[in-house]
């Protein structure tokens, strides 16, 4: 069964009036009650989720608006329970009945997600990657492989930044060019002293100026700060070309973060991992053996951006007074997290190795 192509996709079954949530497995509104599954809804212009907004235009825009966390109080459409969400949380399910409850269209943030990854990986295939990840870690201790079985694990939209942008940078530095000289030099042969040559490599510099341009496209950047951005770096690439436009039937079932990271401060996240590529188009230019640069004046082009909504898995564990967090790509399966060492595996190899190696030198000495 499913919902007609020009109606919005119902949020509870029609059938047994169970709140529905999007099924990963099949890509569809799915009732757990019954089983059935629904379309997600009316399929959105073509193109739509790839537009760019106008970097400098949405600055000059927010510049009055607060960019704090926000807090949001919703009414659960199951049950009436008023819920407070989390900071910067805008999608979840109700505590009291599992009703998926969706504020987005209430936060007070000016900058809307205009798409995103819909989920792909379930849970009972997130947890099964994890248990994988987890068992391939070396010098892990084994009360952590004893206790691996995780006790809660959540579906999350998280927000990021996709920004494309062109630098022209104007330099000044020196090129370097190899040259080599004979000089003299004296050693003693057989009681002797005599004259001997050899070529020496010098450096003559010449002082350098010109232009570059990069462009830059694509550039993801993370924009929550519940998770190490680390972690979530590790978890590309995504299949980027598969964004949906941003649609509520999406969300239900999962949780949903607006961003903490500003968008002024994700640029400049972009533009700070941007630098080695300028660098290295200023070398080129300069040209040479060995190049110094004196200056540089990046100057950044026609900067556009897309607020974006990617799947994770979030879960994580307690080991000796520490919290461990562990994140899998819900397109992909691909496992990053944090762990603990093992002290003594690892000291025990050190011996191993130590023992060994001594027996090799004695071996060798006594031949």
């Amino acid at each position: 069964m499913s919902s007609s192509e020009n109606t919005p996709p119902p949020v509870n079954c029609p059938n047994c009036g169970h709140p529905l949530a999007f099924d990963p497995a099949h890509g569809k509104l799915s009732c757990a009650s019954c089983g059935q599954t629904f379309e997600s809804g009316e399929p959105a212009e073509d193109g739509a989720q790839f537009h760019r907004h106008d970097f400098r235009a949405e600055l000059a825009r927010l510049d009055s608006e607060s960019e704090s966390a926000e807090v949001l109080t919703l009414t659960c459409p199951g049950c009436a329970a008023e819920i407070v969400l989390p900071p910067n949380v805008t999608a979840a399910r109700c505590p009291y009945c599992a009703t998926p409850v969706n504020g987005a269209a209430q936060s007070s943030r000016k900058l809307r997600p205009a798409s995103l990854l819909p989920f792909r990986i379930t849970e009972e295939q997130a947890r099964m990657e994890y248990d994988k990840w987890l068992k391939s870690r070396w010098f892990l201790p084994g009360a952590v492989l004893k206790a691996s079985h995780l006790t809660g694990i959540s579906g999350n939209y998280l927000p990021f930044w996709i920004y494309d942008f062109d630098t022209q940078t104007s330099y000044t530095g020196m090129r370097g060019d190899y040259y080599y000289v004979t000089v003299s030099y004296t050693a003693q042969e057989n009681g002797k002293t005599v004259t001997r040559t050899r070529q020496e490599r010098r450096t003559r510099w010449w002082p350098a100026a010109g232009t570059v341009s990069n462009g830059f496209r694509n550039r993801l950047i993370t924009a929550t700060r519940s998770a190490p951005a680390e972690l979530l770096d590790e978890l590309e690439p995504w299949d980027l070309e598969a964004l949906e436009p941003y649609g509520d039937e999406y969300i239900r079932g999962f949780q949903m973060e607006s961003y903490s990271v500003p968008l002024a401060d994700g640029f400049d996240i972009a533009a700070q991992r941007a630098e080695p590529e300028i660098e290295a188009a200023i070398r080129r230019d300069i040209g040479g053996d060995e190049q110094r640069i004196c200056s540089a004046d990046v100057n950044y082009r026609d900067i556009r951006f897309r607020h974006v909504l990617l799947p994770v898995w979030l879960a994580g564990y307690r080991y000796r007074e520490k919290n461990y967090i562990f994140t899998v790509n819900a397109r992909t399966g691909e496992v990053q997290g944090e762990r603990p060492w093992s002290a003594w595996k690892i000291t025990l190899l050190a011996a191993a190795i130590a023992l060994i190696a001594g027996g090799v030198a004695f071996f060798l000495m006594n031949r």
